[in-house]
């Protein structure tokens, strides 16, 4: 979450849960380009394939917390 989020316990209107929706598919797809140039990287430097587990988990993670706040956006103000 953002540092607003973190100081003041999460979003609060719809355009907040937006807000922090957005951040978090730029960040899904900041770990996509990572994952796929550690896994060139890495293929380039031993010749197989190699899959970074973590960005695969940081991945998973974001889009888990995408789904809670969508959830939990259909019940907040406008």
């Amino acid at each position: 979450m953002g540092l607003l989020s973190i100081l003041f316990g999460g979003p609060k209107t719809k355009s907040e849960y937006d807000r922090e929706i957005a951040r978090l598919q730029g960040e899904i797809e900041r770990h996509k380009a990572s994952y796929a140039r550690a896994k060139e990287c890495q293929k380039w430097k031993n010749g197989v394939n190699y899959n970074p587990p973590q960005y695969l988990t940081m991945i998973a993670n974001a889009k888990a917390k995408i789904a809670q706040l969508k959830a939990e956006r259909k019940n907040a103000p406008k």
